[in-house]
């Protein structure tokens, strides 16, 4: 819902902005909206579409404790609120209409908004709740979303430092740290996330397990090395001169080479058939007759020896069960306390009416 909300803004914005080139008879993007339209592009539109799928599936993924939706209801008001009227306030103050103190309201809103999200996600919070069935092979994806949320923090604080010289000094922060700010959202949150939630899911869809996981690694190591050097080296651009210009270019290297390594990765995965590298191993062992209806029991083996149970399970809100596609893939890694606490269902509540119809 919230990346809708930046999408039609974004659509909002761009219409706005055609409307402002055909006023004035340029066909060139009027430089008082750029800054306001990239933000809508890439924090209240990509990132907030990530910010969905993370709360809807990493604390499964990662074992952690699930979320406070009172919390929920606090955060994403603000960091919408906070988009938005940054987007609105950009513009006003680059053609004069606001001073530049106005933005620090909207950087609040989002620096207190995005702290917020992180934390309630519970990333840096111990595992309650380990993953079965996954070997140190299958969870490599999960370095990079870990570096992708530790550079989100990165640039939250970073856009928070540049709206704060901006209403002090009166004018924008140098390029320099705005593209260093960037890189951090752009390389270090969306493509990690992007990265690493690619190797989570396609594995299992297709049903087997990573191409291999050394070349994930190296992917990782190449990628954190290439974004570390452009974010700092551009920063450093602006007391030391030019020459740290050498060292940020030569970051395109590392990070061109370590997404050549994803892709070959990937193909492999996706176009062999071989079962080779490690697999995941199933969360239960399979056994004779009729299966114990308990937390640990998976989705798939629950409707394979209870075909009945489908019709409970998407009444209470599982509508994908009913897809045989899903079942057979996603299904066989999902038990059913982690199908309850995807969707907020209590687990004892989901068992009893499973039990009854069995």
């Amino acid at each position: 819902m919230a990346g809708t909300i930046g999408f039609v803004a974004m659509g909002v914005m761009n219409a706005a902005m055609l409307s402002v080139m055909a006023a004035q008879g340029t066909a060139v993007l009027p430089p008082a909206w750029n800054w306001a339209y990239r933000h809508l592009q890439l924090a209240g539109f990509a990132s907030l579409f990530i910010f969905g799928v993370s709360l809807r599936t990493l604390p499964v993924f990662l074992g952690k404790p699930e979320i406070s939706p009172r919390l929920d209801r606090v955060v994403f008001p603000l960091i919408i609120g906070g988009f938005l009227l940054r987007a609105a306030f950009d513009v006003l103050v680059s053609t004069g209409r606001l001073a530049p103190a106005a933005l620090l309201m909207p950087a609040a809103m989002e620096l207190a908004g995005l702290l917020g999200f992180i934390w309630n996600l519970g990333l840096f919070k111990r595992t309650v709740n380990p993953v079965e069935g996954m070997d140190a092979a299958a969870r490599t994806y999960e370095k990079f979303v870990y570096a992708a949320y530790g550079w989100l923090v990165v640039s939250v604080v970073g856009i928070a430092v540049l709206t704060t010289y901006h209403a002090v000094a009166g004018t924008p922060a140098p390029h320099a740290l705005m593209g260093s700010y960037r890189h951090a959202l752009t390389v270090g949150f969306i493509t990690f996330m992007i990265l690493g939630y690619s190797m989570r899911v396609v594995p299992v869809f297709l049903g087997r397990p990573v191409y291999s996981p050394r070349l994930l690694n190296a992917t990782f190591a190449l990628m954190m090395v290439g974004n570390t050097l452009r974010v700092v080296f551009q920063a450093l651009t602006v007391p030391f001169g030019a020459w740290p210009f050498t060292v940020a270019g030569i970051s395109g290297w590392f990070e061109l080479v370590g997404l050549a390594l994803f892709g070959y990765n990937l193909l492999r995965t996706i176009y062999s058939t071989e079962q080779t590298g490690t697999c995941y191993t199933p969360v239960e062992a399979e056994e004779e007759g009729a299966p114990e209806i308990s937390p640990s029991l998976t989705v798939a083996r629950l409707v394979d020896a209870y075909p009945q149970t489908v019709d409970v399970l998407v009444a209470m809100g599982f509508a994908p069960i009913a897809n045989p596609m899903l079942r057979a893939t996603i299904g066989r890694r999902i038990t059913l306390a982690q199908a309850a606490q995807i969707q907020h269902v209590p687990l004892d509540e989901m068992l009893e009416k499973l039990r009854k119809v069995v």
